[in-house]
């Protein structure tokens, strides 16, 4: 009953500096993991976006968050034609639009033209690798 059993344990104090920033850093290594896929989205958006002149592919970019923190990103465009080319319009972008996901009206009595989505399937088709990016990016900021 007499034993004793001492442990030392080498940089404990580094450990619990290290945990109380962990929120802040896990935070930032969000951000920097969106951000990161975000390039990756928007390139991909660009690839994808049909051309006629060039305005519509060269005018996509990644909006800038708020906060350097915040882990969001916004790929978009300012050019007024993007969501009848994304989505189509008319009878025709009815008939081809196969986002589900955004309700968009059409005019019956107009044939319009044919969808060509880019920034959806931008997304989609680079979901894994996403993924990967932040978790990657995430573990880092824990390390």
């Amino acid at each position: 009953m007499g034993n004793a059993v001492t442990v030392t344990v080498n940089g404990l104090a580094r450990l619990e500096a290290k945990a109380k920033n962990l929120p802040n850093e896990v935070e930032q290594a969000m951000a920097r993991g969106v951000n990161q896929a975000a390039g990756l989205v928007e390139g991909s958006a660009k690839r994808l976006c049909p051309v006629d002149t060039g305005n519509l592919r060269g005018s996509l970019h990644i909006m800038k968050p708020a906060t350097p923190s915040d882990a969001k990103a916004i790929i978009g465009t300012n050019v007024e034609y993007a969501p009848y080319v994304e989505f189509g319009t008319g009878v025709r972008g009815q008939s081809t639009n196969t986002n589900t996901k955004v309700n968009v009206s059409y005019s019956p009595d107009h044939a319009g033209q044919a969808a060509q989505p880019y920034l959806a399937p931008a997304l989609r088709n680079n979901k894994d690798r996403i993924e990967q990016i932040i978790n990657k990016n995430v573990v880092e900021g824990i390390k």
